[in-house]
């Protein structure tokens, strides 16, 4: 269909482009009519058929959900107008002076609008029908843009600590990434905080006006200095899809009951998805953990993408100064989701009062060797 859409169109258009402009008047009036039927009738009744045969290939490839629905029915639509606009062309080129054109246009205004539904839709099925979820193969379709530096200054970072048996832990690893362990035991933490003017860079002071969500990091340390995001919560439902689409990294989800809140020396947070219950209190008066700079020195995320074959890591600056890390007596601490993990492991904590938080992005840092699968 691409290609009967492409000859009699791109053939018009050539001759339109070396030809046409030295017709006389006359000449051109007539050439004009046939150069709306090639490019708007059949190119554009080609181009229609394309699009429904992509969307139908892509909705047999993908599993049923009510995205592959929705891209069937406004697909369905689109589709329509395009033929009818298609069709309308070729009458209205045969009436004098066009007759009715306006109609043509209307129509090629809602159908392209839609068109841009339809892509988003389309790439998200399309995402479905590779193994990813819909934001998944949306982010597919985002990944040419350009990554926009993006900062903010978070507050009262809790770290939530446990040294795990590594065997726990290991399926939540895709392929080939390995933890990093000391005698059998790995490294998970949970980092809870506050931002505070999260948003684009360039902005500068009016990144402040910018909503200032609560969100929840849940890693594993991996080698090679980097970690591994197992759960990422954020309060803003805006802020999480937006990690989504222009972030391999950050597996973020929305929950809207996130609790972050400090009263003196005391902080307590809460969250749903997955279920976390916690409280810690500042203690000056306790030594610092020994593995607090191993813990809070890593922050390379780090992700493998069994579809494009690929090791990404996502370059986030958290600078972080040791003297100013407080220790903290966990006094409570709960989690259904946990429970199986950290049994028999000893919570320590420690509190960042506050650090500035800066992402610059992704890269490519490896090959994923074939037949490498998250499931392997």
């Amino acid at each position: 269909m691409t290609i009967c859409a492409v000859i009699p169109e791109q053939w018009a258009e050539a001759y339109a482009v070396v030809w046409m402009p030295t017709l006389a008047l006359e000449a051109y009036a007539a050439r004009e009519a046939w150069f709306l039927v090639m490019t708007g009738t059949c190119g554009g009744l080609a181009y229609a058929g394309m699009l429904a045969f992509w969307v139908l290939c892509a909705a047999a490839a993908a599993p049923s959900s009510r995205w592959k629905i929705a891209l069937l029915a406004i697909a369905a639509i689109d589709t329509t107008l395009f033929i009818v606009a298609g069709i309308d062309i070729w009458r209205v080129t045969r009436l004098p002076g066009y007759s009715g054109f306006e109609v043509v246009e209307i129509l090629n205004m809602v159908a392209f609008l839609l068109l841009l539904m339809v892509n988003v839709l389309l790439a998200g099925v399309l995402g479905q029908a590779a193994g990813r979820d819909f934001l998944g193969g949306v982010r597919d379709m985002l990944r040419p843009l350009p990554f926009l530096l993006i900062r903010s200054d978070i507050t009262d970072v809790v770290y939530l600590n446990w040294w795990v048996p590594t065997q726990r832990v290991r399926h939540f690893l895709p392929s080939p990434l390995v933890l990093d362990q000391r005698n059998g035991m790995t490294a998970l933490s949970i980092l809870h905080y506050r931002h505070e003017g999260f948003g684009w860079a360039f902005l500068g002071p009016l990144r402040r006006l910018l909503p200032g969500p609560i969100q929840s990091n849940w890693r594993l340390y991996c080698e090679g200095d980097s970690i591994y995001f197992i759960h990422t919560s954020i309060s803003s439902p805006m802020v999480a899809v937006g990690a989504r689409l222009f972030s391999d990294g950050l597996p973020a989800v929305w929950d809207a009951r996130l609790v972050h809140l400090r009263h003196g020396d005391r902080i307590s947070v809460a969250a749903s998805r997955p279920d976390l219950d916690a409280t810690v209190v500042e203690d000056l008066g306790l030594k610092l953990h020994p593995d607090a700079k191993y813990l809070i020195e890593r922050n390379g995320a780090i992700d493998s993408d069994p579809i494009w074959g690929i090791v990404r890591l996502s370059t986030i600056d958290i600078p972080i100064d040791l003297d100013s890390v407080r220790p903290a007596r966990v006094t409570h601490v709960a989690s259904g989701a946990l429970d199986a993990i950290v049994k028999g492991c000893s919570c320590f904590a420690f509190v960042v009062p506050q650090v500035r938080f800066t992402a610059h992005g992704e890269q490519t840092v490896n090959r994923v060797p074939p037949g490498n699968s998250p499931d392997a």
